[in-house]
């Protein structure tokens, strides 16, 4: 329900302090409720969001780098030792993105999707920091090519950090 009120229109036009804000209370929920319970079980957890795209979005995105800090601390806080093992970028260019977007047919696209390409790029360029602040933690998957290329791929990488 959090990602709702994400998602709706009040939150795309908020500040980019509230929709950081929103999105870590969003992520300790979903810890609290999915990844402790179940890395506590042994079982992997596997997510399409966590925390790079928060720092991707709403600190380099939404050009807030006063929450660059802030970002860092709340993230030890709130994961502290569930911290994902790996994380998995898949880099592809903003105006490819939409294109491909707008070829999917099936996609009901939010309103972050129709932001501005530059805003997208900005996303793009937060992504690879991110990157870099956590050297050897963070794998880049050249995403301009084809779906199935880069799926075997990502399956690779996935296998190899939970030990399948």
């Amino acid at each position: 329900m959090i990602r709702d009120v994400f998602s709706s229109v009040e939150a795309v036009e908020a500040s980019a302090s509230t929709q950081f804000f929103l999105m870590w209370a969003s992520r300790t929920n979903w810890l609290e409720k999915v990844v402790i319970p179940n890395t506590e079980k042994g079982t992997p957890v596997i997510s399409n969001r966590g925390d790079s795209a928060t720092y991707a979005y709403q600190v380099y995105a939404r050009e807030a780098p006063e929450l660059e800090e802030l970002f860092w601390r709340i993230r030890d806080f709130v994961m502290d030792k569930h911290k994902a093992k790996v994380h998995i970028i898949i880099d592809i260019s903003a105006k490819e993105a939409r294109r491909r977007m707008n070829l999917d047919k099936n996609r009901v696209k939010s309103l972050f999707d129709l932001k501005p390409l530059d805003y997208h790029e900005r996303a793009r360029a937060g992504f690879r920091a991110f990157s870099e602040k956590l050297l050897g933690q963070v794998i880049i998957v050249d995403g301009d090519r084809d779906r199935e290329t880069i799926h075997k791929e990502v399956y690779e990488i996935i296998s190899k950090a939970c030990g399948f």
